[in-house]
């Protein structure tokens, strides 16, 4: 692809707008701005190593609540409810992730326990985890067999 009147060697883009909407509305496309931001809507893929220089950021938590042992992931970072809002309830699979998912688990209410079942549903946790705490964090990976615990932060 030529780029016309670029200026001279090295040539350097100063905004990039592909198929959309610009900075942080991008609609179905991907943006670069002048500062180097960089907007997508949609899936980004790697073939080589990442670098990351500032910080990584998995989002605000949206909050699922457990239906028969179940939740079904929408990000990376997400807080747990018990169902029907009772005071302890046991979370055994968790559906909706793909090998190489890394996922970030805490609890939604200090007065709602919930507790993650090892060797039950898809989880492969090595114990039970148990959140009862806002603080309390579990940090887990998805891999073909289900998902495994990274850590647990407190």
């Amino acid at each position: 692809m030529a780029l016309p009147d670029v200026g001279e060697s090295p040539r350097h883009l100063e905004n990039l707008r592909v198929g959309g909407g610009f900075g942080s509305n991008p609609d179905g496309g991907a943006d670069l701005d002048h500062a180097g931001n960089i907007a997508a809507d949609g899936d980004l893929t790697v073939g080589g190593g990442v670098a990351v220089g500032g910080k990584l950021n998995l989002g605000a938590p949206a909050t699922l609540g457990i239906v028969g042992g179940v939740i079904t992931i929408t990000a990376s970072h997400h807080r747990v409810d018990t169902e029907g809002l009772a005071s302890a309830d046991d979370l055994d699979t968790i559906d909706g992730g793909s090998p190489g998912d890394l996922l970030a688990l805490r609890s939604v209410n200090t007065g709602r326990v919930v507790t993650l079942r090892h060797g039950t549903g898809n989880l492969h946790l090595g114990a039970d985890y148990v959140l009862d705490s806002t603080n309390r964090m579990l940090l887990l990976i998805c891999q073909d067999s289900g998902w495994k615990a990274l850590s647990l932060l407190d």
